[in-house]
């Protein structure tokens, strides 16, 4: 049996790991969570009732979620297992990150409405009165579409003092 040095061992620890480990999804509690400011990275584990996993999460895929990362959360990371050899750690490269009970989209709208609710925003003080009648009203739909010609000649016969204005997008079908 030949003798290897530390970083020979670690050097085919790392290659074994990372070509067996490509791609993983796995599951478990978010803790130990740092967000570096400067570098933008997030660094964490994922630990279940009997292990651990550090994970990292660089800018760019960061960068990319739509919710905040906290700790104590129950995710699921995609990403490939990578090996640091000078220090013969191990960790997930994680490219992709979901909640696990709820969506994405999902946990930012709900952050963003506790977020707003701290702030006050919904108190009944803060509201302004409805209108009785809107004095601008918005469409979102195509310029040439048959909805945009129906909304424009129905205002114009019930409330012509009202201004239409039409946010122009694509819609499915023609025109």
């Amino acid at each position: 049996m030949d003798v290897l040095s530390v970083s020979e061992i670690n050097a085919q620890i790392k290659a074994l790991l990372e070509a067996t480990f490509l791609q993983v999804r796995v599951q478990g509690e978010v803790s130990n969570l740092t967000i570096h400011k400067v570098s933008g990275h997030a660094y964490f584990s994922l630990k279940d009732s009997q292990s651990v996993i550090k994970c990292v999460l660089f800018k760019g895929n960061a960068n990319k979620l739509k919710f905040a990362l906290k700790e104590g959360q129950e995710m699921v990371v995609f990403g490939g297992i990578s090996v640091y050899v000078p220090r013969g750690d191990y960790q997930i490269n994680c490219f992709e990150i979901e909640p696990k009970e709820i969506g994405s989209l999902t946990l930012a709208l709900e952050q963003l409405k506790e977020k707003l609710r701290l702030k006050g925003y919904f108190d009944e003080a803060h509201k302004l009165p409805k209108p009785h009648f809107p004095k601008r009203v918005a469409v979102i739909t195509s310029q040439n579409s048959a909805a945009w010609a129906d909304m424009k000649k129905i205002a114009s016969k019930r409330w012509p003092m009202c201004e239409l204005v039409c946010i122009n997008t694509l819609m499915q079908g023609e025109g």
